[in-house]
């Protein structure tokens, strides 16, 4: 189940990745609007919780 997830996870990065490769910093930021964040941020806040759930407390790993 571990490897699955892994590799689930790893995909969905190359993923998200090559979606947004070729966006400038303006782009990533986009426009300031009171009720959505930043992709920039949304990007963060994924990574974040793939660090915290799926590397610390699913495998037990340090970041």
């Amino acid at each position: 189940m571990s490897q699955r997830l892994i590799d689930s996870m790893e995909d969905a990065r190359r993923r998200t990745l090559a979606l947004v490769e070729g966006l400038d910093s303006a782009q990533l930021m986009g426009p300031r609007l009171p009720i959505v964040n930043p992709l920039r941020w949304e990007i963060g806040h994924t990574a974040y919780f793939y660090e915290y759930w799926i590397l610390r407390r699913h495998l037990g790993l340090e970041p």
